[in-house]
């Protein structure tokens, strides 16, 4: 199933995020290697990567989340891969109860319980990233700034706890390159 999530995973800029690319893919392998998910996990997982698969934009993915079948970091993590994961036909999901807000959500739960781990950040980084791509499609500033400045700080804490790992400089150097200073 996981190797089905990787494969289906798309990201919209491949060359821009091949590094970030790497990153969940090593996070996928992990979680692979040592998987324990029960057999409801698994279905509730491909049940909702199926919806995002289909672009569904009349799921409430947050109600979906708040009737899941565990409290597994590992599922919630798995989650949040398959919401975040691009359907065939690339579409952003920026609604509030939308698939990229859901995976907002749980990713922000999951660094609160565990931070030390880079790929949660990879892709709670990420997910905003799609975020800001969403709102600036949208024209919807003021989001598009809450984004930005949310990403800069995400990636700014990435950077304390993963010193050694380039891929969280070169984000916030690329979002202040393309954006420059946002107002807080």
């Amino acid at each position: 199933m996981i190797k089905k999530l990787l494969s289906k995973l798309s990201l919209k800029r491949s060359v821009e995020n091949n590094a970030q690319q790497n990153i969940i893919n090593s996070a996928m392998q992990e979680l692979s290697d040592n998987q324990r998910l029960s057999d409801a996990e698994k279905a509730f997982i491909n049940a909702v990567y199926e919806k995002v698969q289909l672009a569904d934009i009349d799921t409430d993915y947050q109600a979906l989340a708040q009737n899941s079948p565990s409290d597994n970091i590992e599922f919630w993590y798995e989650l949040s891969v398959a919401l975040m994961t691009l359907p065939y036909f690339p579409k952003l999901d920026v609604r509030d109860n939308g698939r990229l807000q859901t995976a907002n959500v749980i990713l922000t739960k999951i660094i609160g319980h565990s931070y030390k781990v880079a790929p949660f950040w990879a892709n709670k980084i990420a997910v905003l990233d799609y975020l800001i791509t969403g709102y600036t499609e949208l024209q919807q500033e003021t989001k598009k700034e809450q984004y930005i400045n949310e990403i800069l700080t995400a990636t700014s804490q990435a950077q304390i706890y993963f010193p050694n790992e380039q891929w969280f400089d070169d984000k916030r150097q690329e979002v202040l390159q393309k954006f420059g200073s946002v107002p807080q």
